[in-house]
């Protein structure tokens, strides 16, 4: 059967494309459709059916339509299939409307629930109606066709977009220049492909909203998307938001004052975001406890792709934030473009000096505990110690940003860290720089305080990824095979007490390392919660 049961010669190209299923369903999701029958529980997806595909698939949100008396059984059934509630920020928080999120692990990828008790719609930032429609939309319930989740009928859908047209309508186009976006164009044309015009008139009548006979005529008359037809579609919705005004949640005035008030929030929030400043700007945990997770591991491991690519996954709908916490090519700003430009005017001299430093840490890296025997100061010069500031500089910058991340972390945001400050060995993977005579006294002394802060911070959870000096030397060929083993050690020897500590084995192909990594980050969000 061709989707939603309409002619062959009636369907447009959207329907064509989406007639072959190009995006399958999760596992999660049949599994979250049985349930739903198993316990009668009344839910259905309530708009843009047009993507109901990509929703199951974990593409996009699922926008769910649940029956308030079933809302006991609907929780039960998030809590057996692993669903944790999240929590939107102020802007997109509306009420009696939910977010649940739960993990496929066969794709990998989220299933989010957008869980609404009440039709809502309006203004972006605050939704002013609440259309009182509930009932009606649960008494005119289908399947469809490919998946077999219930939705709402096409005639009511198209009804909802007539009206969602001019309420979602951006304010400043209201009264310059309407216009309708493209995506919400092609579900349009879907939706008038799906029914008639006596059913759309039909379902009109049920929600008591009138619209003559030529309106109905005009709106099927539209083909495709030019200035006339567009100007004739935005008419009619205008004239049908027109009839909606007994259900607004508050007066048109304050719904436009608390929209600016929450765009300029908003705003700013994606500015930080740009400039690499840690705000909370997407969903968090609504246990209000998140975590600072620490990828660790030798040279060649893979760190860096690895913690892109969890940040990536999580800010798919969680707020989480990417520092770098190393001193190398990552992203340390001001810092390394001084470091770097001090090096190139003092080349030889510190040249010289890093020499003696490394061959003074290659001899002693075994014995360089913070809990090991005292070692005797190394001889360092004056223009050296000015250079080992910079370190300190950027001790000081990882502390500031943990600082904020803490904050952050007690009120449901995730942190992934690429490396993390030790205090076990001196003089390398980033743990003690200014001690044992590298630098000077008072910066040992900051440099100390600095790093017991650190360490009272976090991390909450370590993943080491685990790897041998060929390997490793096989990925990172311009690397001293020394320096190598050297650090492999010492990342077997690592040890943050108050964490939680995975291995993975980083030889494995990279999908089987990434895999391992959202299962351990997403079982310690389940404990939590």
């Amino acid at each position: 059967m061709s989707p939603r049961g309409m002619r062959p010669e009636a369907m447009n190209k959207t329907q064509i494309k989406k007639e072959v299923p190009s995006c399958p369903q999760t596992a999660l999701s049949v599994a979250l459709r049985r349930a739903f029958e198993a316990q009668s529980v009344r839910v259905l997806h309530w708009k843009s059916n047009v993507h109901l595909d990509e929703s199951l698939a974990g593409h996009t949100d699922l926008d769910l339509l649940l029956h308030q008396s079933d809302y006991d059984r609907f929780t039960e059934i998030m809590q057996q299939l692993s669903f944790i509630k999240i929590e939107s920020q102020p802007w997109a928080t509306y009420p009696a409307v939910e977010d649940w999120l739960g993990y496929d692990e066969d794709s990998g990828r989220f299933l989010h629930i957008h869980l609404h008790m009440k039709i809502l719609t309006g203004i972006k930032h605050v939704k002013h109606l609440h259309l009182s429609w509930e009932d009606i939309f649960f008494d005119h319930i289908k399947r469809d066709p490919e998946s077999r989740f219930p939705i709402i009928e096409p005639a009511f859908e198209l009804s909802l977009l007539l009206v969602r047209i001019w309420a979602k309508m951006p304010l400043l186009k209201r009264y310059t220049k309407p216009s309708i976006p493209d995506h919400v164009w092609n579900e349009f044309l879907d939706l008038k492909s799906c029914v008639s015009e006596v059913q759309l008139m039909n379902a009109l009548r049920t929600l008591k909203l009138t619209v003559s006979e030529s309106d109905i005529r005009t709106l099927f008359g539209i083909a495709e998307k030019t200035s006339q037809s567009e100007a004739a579609l935005t008419t009619i919705a205008k004239r049908l938001y027109a009839q909606c005004k007994q259900y607004r949640r508050m007066s048109f005035v304050m719904a436009v004052v608390l929209h600016y008030y929450h765009h300029y929030i908003f705003t700013f929030s994606r500015i930080c975001q740009k400039i690499r400043w840690p705000r909370r700007h997407r969903k968090t945990l609504s246990h209000k406890h998140g975590f600072i997770i620490a990828v660790i591991g030798a040279d060649g491991s893979g760190k860096s792709t690895v913690t892109q690519f969890l940040n990536g996954w999580l800010r798919y709908k969680l707020d989480s934030h990417l520092l770098y916490m190393g001193s190398g090519d990552g992203h340390t700003g001001l810092i390394n473009k001084s470091r770097i430009w001090v090096y190139r005017a003092l080349h030889r001299i510190l040249m010289q000096g890093n020499a003696a430093d490394t061959n003074a840490s290659a001899r002693k890296v075994t014995q360089n505990s913070s809990q090991g025997t005292k070692q005797a100061e190394e001889k360092v010069s004056f223009l050296r110690k000015c250079y080992h500031l910079f370190d300190l500089w950027l001790l000081w910058r990882k502390a500031f940003f943990l600082g904020r991340a803490k904050k952050m972390r007690d009120q449901g945001s995730l942190f992934i860290c690429d490396r993390y400050p030790q205090a076990q060995f001196h003089s390398m993977n980033d743990g003690y720089m200014q001690q044992k005579g590298r630098g000077f006294r008072w910066a040992a002394a900051y440099e100390t305080r600095l790093m017991e802060k650190v360490q009272d911070i976090g991390p909450d959870i370590v993943i080491r990824l685990c790897i041998g000096p060929d390997e490793a030397m096989a990925r990172k060929p311009d690397h001293d095979i020394g320096n190598i083993r050297q650090k492999c050690q010492i990342m077997d020897a690592l040890d943050f007490a108050q964490a939680k500590g995975f291995d993975i084995d980083a030889s494995e192909p990279i999908e089987t390392v990434l895999r391992q990594a959202k299962h351990i980050i997403w079982q310690n969000i389940l404990v939590t919660d």
